[in-house]
Order: C-alpha cells, then sequence, then structure tokens
C-alpha cells in the first residue's frame, strides 16, 4: 500500500519537473510554418517558455531545490534524509507547502500519523486557492485517516 502511495506521490509531482518549451523540433526560433491553402505559407510565432523557478525569489529556489533533493531520497525511500531535505525547506521558505506535505508524506511512511496529519493541514493552508492540490491533500488525508485507525 505505501509503495502504491509513494508511486502515487512522484507521479503527481513528475508533471511539474517537465519543461514546456514551445518550439517546434524543426525550428530553434520557436516558430513554426503554417499552409493555408490557396495562400502563401506563413510562419508564426510561439510564446517562449517561462521559467517560472527564476522569477522566485532566491530563498524560494533553494527550498524548491532542496524539496527537489528530498524526492529523490523519498524515492528511494530514504526517510531520514527526504526528511532532513524537507525540513532544511521548511527553515528556507516557510510558505514552501510543498515541503510541509512531502514532510507529511514522510511522516505517513514513518507511521508518525498525528505529525503526518500536522504537516498536511500546514500545507493545506498554504494551498488553500489551489484545487488540485486541495484535492491531493483531501485524499492523503483520507489515506492517513484510514491508515490510523487500523493502528
Amino acid at each position: 500500500m505505501r509503495i502504491i502511495f509513494s508511486l502515487f506521490i512522484l507521479l503527481l509531482t513528475l508533471p511539474h519537473c517537465a519543461t514546456i518549451t514551445g518550439k517546434s523540433p524543426r525550428s530553434k526560433t520557436g516558430s513554426t510554418v503554417t499552409k493555408v491553402p490557396g495562400e502563401p505559407p506563413r510562419e508564426t510565432m510561439k510564446p517562449a517558455s517561462v521559467d517560472y523557478v527564476a522569477m522566485q525569489s532566491p530563498k524560494r529556489q533553494v527550498s524548491i531545490h532542496l524539496v527537489d533533493e528530498g524526492k529523490v531520497f523519498l524515492a528511494d525511500k530514504d526517510f531520514d534524509h527526504a526528511r532532513g531535505k524537507f525540513e532544511q525547506a521548511v527553515t528556507v521558505d516557510p510558505t514552501n507547502g510543498s515541503a510541509y506535505y512531502h514532510l507529511a508524506v514522510v511522516y505517513y511512511n514513518l507511521n508518525d500519523f498525528p505529525k503526518a496529519l500536522g504537516f498536511l493541514d500546514q500545507a493545506e493552508n498554504l494551498f488553500h486557492a489551489s484545487p488540485e492540490w486541495e484535492e491531493t491533500i483531501q485524499k492523503f488525508r483520507e489515506l492517513i485517516q484510514t491508515a490510523q485507525t487500523k493502528t
């Protein structure tokens, strides 16, 4: 069950790691050629990709990097090192909801359900405006509560 949940969490975070460039494989400028029947070909420009991490504060960037490192340890089931990285991320940027969420995942895997719920509450407070995160948090809360009643 934990392995399936860990894979589920990993799959949720993978789309956030992908970079979309908006460039055609045949074009180095990000433009594409559009052909309309009866008209000469037109070149259209696509918007450049945006690096949202670079737009954030240096503290947030460091915190995001620490969370990414923690996710690697989490995927390897090295919960002590993962916890350390997520705790560092929270220390650097206490508003990083992802760090709190992943701390909840660590404590869930360590069977410390009260701490897992506490960190999940903090993540929920920081992600209150994000419907995607709210749904993920709610499902995880139900999973923790189910596991808690079984012990």
